[in-house]
């Protein structure tokens, strides 16, 4: 079987459905992976393919550019915008 996956780009989606992918995969199924193109490193190094997209409104290096503002947020500033998913400013 194929099975393909999709995850936010953010570590704390990567890691646990990196693990779940390897754990399909040793079960012997082709397990690939899609998304934007700054998490292909990560992926890759789990082992598992990937196929990249949106990567014209997504290049390599935007997923810093967007959370640069998010990290310099603190208190209830960080946890408004988190609630919201949305950059600030």
């Amino acid at each position: 079987m194929k099975v393909g996956f999709v995850s936010l780009p953010f570590t704390g989606h990567l890691n646990p459905m990196a693990a779940l992918a390897r754990k399909v995969q040793t079960r012997g199924h082709k397990v690939i992976v899609i998304g934007i193109p700054d998490i292909e490193p990560t992926i890759r190094a789990a082992n598992l393919d990937f196929i990249p997209y949106c990567d014209k409104e997504f290049p390599l290096g935007s997923l810093d550019r967007y959370l640069a503002p998010i990290w310099r947020l603190h208190g209830l500033a960080a946890v408004e915008c988190s609630a919201t998913i949305r950059s600030p400013g």
